[in-house]
């Protein structure tokens, strides 16, 4: 079942929980955001969660966020990459790009406003939430990086590529711990 309230923790470039009052976002000029979901039969039973990874303009590591997908909002893999994207134009507080391996959250990102929140477009809630940020006023790309690369396909990129590869890789693994953050259905 999924939770009523999101729960959520941040942690250092260490992996260490720190409290969100003593993160400092500044440095932070790319986010890279993933969703994922546990899919159930029951609609009902099923548990997403989303999670971003802050880095500094020389893809330096400087803190993670990892929270699952509230109750009021679909439970889906979908739901989650479109709720990280709002999570990183929550955080952000100076110039940003993004990066996500889900095209439809990076399309959405670099389409307009209009297209954005309107009335029938699926994520237009998610959307409207994220232009309310503080950071949606210095938001400049969102980009599309390929997802779950082996350890193979990584060892052989180089520079950026890799550094964005590492870092989809990373927020992969946080976002199934974040959608862990749900209570688990039982037997009865």
């Amino acid at each position: 079942l999924a939770n009523e309230e999101a729960t959520s923790e941040a942690r250092d470039a260490e992996g260490r929980r720190v409290s969100f009052a003593e993160t400092n976002w500044e440095d932070v000029a790319v986010y890279v955001g993933d969703g994922s979901c546990y899919p159930h039969i029951l609609p009902e039973l099923s548990r997403a969660g989303m999670a971003i990874a802050g880095y500094t303009i020389d893809m330096e590591l400087v803190y993670t966020v990892l929270m699952s997908l509230p109750a009021s909002v679909y439970q889906s893999a979908q739901g989650a990459e479109h709720g990280a994207a709002a999570l990183a134009a929550q955080f952000a507080e100076g110039h940003w790009s993004y990066w996500a391996d889900c095209l439809g959250v990076v399309n959405t990102m670099n389409s307009t406003w209009q297209k954005q929140l309107k009335g029938k477009a699926m994520h237009a809630g998610t959307r409207r939430f994220a232009k309310a940020q503080r950071g949606t006023a210095l938001f400049m790309q969102a980009y599309h990086v390929p997802a779950h690369r082996t350890e193979e396909e990584m060892a052989k990129l180089e520079g950026l590529e890799k550094q964005l590869a590492l870092a989809n890789a990373l927020v992969d693994v946080l976002a199934k711990e974040a959608a862990g953050f749900h209570k688990q259905a039982t037997e009865e």
